[in-house]
């Protein structure tokens, strides 16, 4: 999304490098580019005079001429049509095991295509990522927007394998987070350790909600779970999914962690955080 440093492409090629080179070197990328709206600058409403419009464009032609495939437009499907279907975020439903390991073990050297997609249309965070979902063909998605970095190395093949019940996310710590488990006792009376999952070398904590952070999660989830929910213009999954529906619901439970394993959230322990916000 349109940022002040426009039409600089510093900060995305910051946060693809990070990916490089803490283990995403093989995957494929596809990088969203949301449109705006025109006005006085606000730009965490998508909203940017003439100056930096023409500054994002700038970016996001430069961004275009280095990928190996550009799609441009939104997609008439993104927004659910009225009388369809919405399960709830919260499921009983359980995912199938990982059965296999993804392309980038079998060449780590090998870089992945890069996509760009310019949306054209102001979307915000959630309609946008929903996009890149719909076009992703993997088993599994990372999520990471461009103003955060990698910096350390991510044990891709084994927190996939981790992915089981009641696995369904995985977020990396964040140095925001550094304090979560103290932060969850004392302010919501939870002892998140008496649910650490621990599975493939990689021991995970319960998050109690979901996070846009960088985080890796099954297509399926997403497709199945999240966007079966109708995102407004503008909306995040961290604030109407994680903030105002799952948290609630965790707090009002009388078993905390049975209500948990509905939702599957969780966060990576590390000794540090993995990730860091550039801006």
């Amino acid at each position: 999304s349109p940022i002040p440093s426009h039409p600089s492409t510093a900060l995305i090629d910051t946060c693809l490098r990070g990916l490089d080179v803490n283990g995403f070197r093989c995957c494929d990328k596809i990088i969203l580019c949301d449109g705006f709206s025109c006005g006085a600058n606000h730009f965490k409403r998508g909203r940017i005079d003439s100056v930096a419009a023409v500054a994002y464009r700038s970016f996001v032609e430069r961004l275009s001429q280095r990928a190996d495939s550009v799609v441009v437009g939104p997609e008439s499907s993104t927004k659910l049509a009225d009388g369809d279907p919405r399960p709830p975020f919260a499921t009983d439903l359980q995912p199938a095991p990982c059965q296999a390991v993804c392309e980038q073990s079998q060449d780590s050297s090998q870089r992945g295509r890069l996509s760009v997609v310019d949306l054209v249309e102001h979307h915000g965070f959630a309609l946008s990522l929903q996009r890149g979902v719909n076009l992703a063909r993997t088993e599994f998605v990372f999520v990471c927007q461009h103003d955060w970095i990698l910096t350390r190395a991510v044990p891709v093949d084994q927190l996939m394998q981790a992915m089981t019940v009641p696995v369904r996310y995985i977020m990396l710590p964040a140095p925001a987070l550094s304090g979560y488990v103290d932060i969850a006792k004392t302010k919501y009376s939870i002892d998140v350790t008496s649910g650490r999952h621990t599975n493939s070398g990689v021991s995970l904590l319960p998050l109690l909600m979901w996070y846009d952070k960088p985080h890796l999660c099954r297509r399926s989830d997403y497709l199945q779970r999240i966007f079966v929910h109708r995102f407004a213009v503008g909306e995040f999954v961290e604030d109407v999914l994680g903030r105002d529906r799952q948290l609630p619901a965790l707090r009002q439970a009388q078993d905390w962690l049975s209500e948990h394993e509905r939702y599957g959230t969780y966060m990576l322990e590390a000794p540090e955080a993995m990730v860091y916000y550039l801006s």
